[in-house]
């Protein structure tokens, strides 16, 4: 992977190329540097890993017959995890009335969070709100409801800095009381 970058799939290959005429031996460390492992071949990338959801430091060492040594790094995030959503909550009901603004409370949680989009129904089209969030945010949005007897309809969807996508149910309260 490129330096600094986030992936979802856990299968990034590490791509490395040495040049010196007297090469000797290739090793690398990654994460916690407590155990390095041996190349067998120098002209071998690092492609068998699964890696780990989180932050990966990995570090390529060379050193030739002369002893000299070389290194080069690369940090990059994994996140396979997609967003999660809990605590729903509206005070809408079939009794709302036309001109009465209510509220849709919902908490977002991911560790590399990016937007979310609060899609509703009207009663007439649908509406997105867009808008990013923090880890285990409570996202409060209130929107005035404009007609009298309609079905309204809200789901919300959720996005990570890796693209990982979710979607709440899609729920909705029928209006029943005209407000004449």
């Amino acid at each position: 992977p490129s330096n600094n970058t986030f992936s979802s799939s856990a299968s990034q290959d590490v791509n490395f190329t040495v040049v010196d005429s007297n090469l000797n031996t290739c090793w690398y460390g990654n994460d916690t540097y407590t155990a390095n492992t041996t190349l067998t071949n120098c002209n071998t990338n690092i492609t068998t890993l699964n890696w780990a959801d989180g932050q990966h430091n990995v570090t390529i060492y060379v050193n030739d017959s002369a002893n000299n040594v070389n290194f080069s790094q690369v940090t990059f995030t994994i996140d396979t995890t997609f967003p999660t959503w809990t605590n729903n909550e509206t005070n809408l009901t079939p009794s709302t009335i036309n001109g009465q603004g209510v509220y849709f409370n919902i908490t977002l949680t991911d560790v590399n969070p990016n937007t979310y989009i609060f899609s509703w129904y009207n009663g007439t089209s649908w509406e997105n709100t867009t808008s990013s969030y923090t880890n285990a945010q409570e996202v409060s949005l209130t929107k005035t409801i404009n007609i009298d007897v309609a079905t309204i309809n809200w789901t919300w969807y959720i996005n990570d800095s890796v693209n990982n996508l979710n979607q709440t149910a899609v729920w909705s309260v029928t209006l029943l009381s005209d407000d004449s």
